[in-house]
């Protein structure tokens, strides 16, 4: 807690259904949820009942703060379990 208030992050649901809420919008399917992170952008989108969309990383990986690289390669291995490539989802 900070003051009055608590931080909440991602990925709890809650971040996604205060935006949901301010924005009127009843309907948690009718969100799409966007990001790069599986353990934070879309994992969150899915706890929330989002559709969810993962785009590639940064196009800079230098610019990626060092304490976010190591779990880089986990999400390689939870596509790679999960048989998820771009390829796959691609309109």
């Amino acid at each position: 807690m900070r003051g009055m208030y608590r931080v909440i992050k991602k990925p709890d649901p809650r971040v996604i259904r205060y935006a949901q809420k301010v924005l009127g919008i009843e309907d948690a399917s009718k969100i799409a949820m966007i990001g790069d992170r599986v353990f934070t952008d879309i994992l969150g989108g899915n706890l929330a009942g989002c559709f969810t969309i993962q785009i590639y990383p940064p196009f800079y990986p230098e610019s990626e703060p060092k304490y976010l690289k190591p779990t880089r390669w986990m999400e390689k291995l939870v596509h790679r379990v999960y048989g998820l490539t771009h390829r796959d989802h691609n309109l």
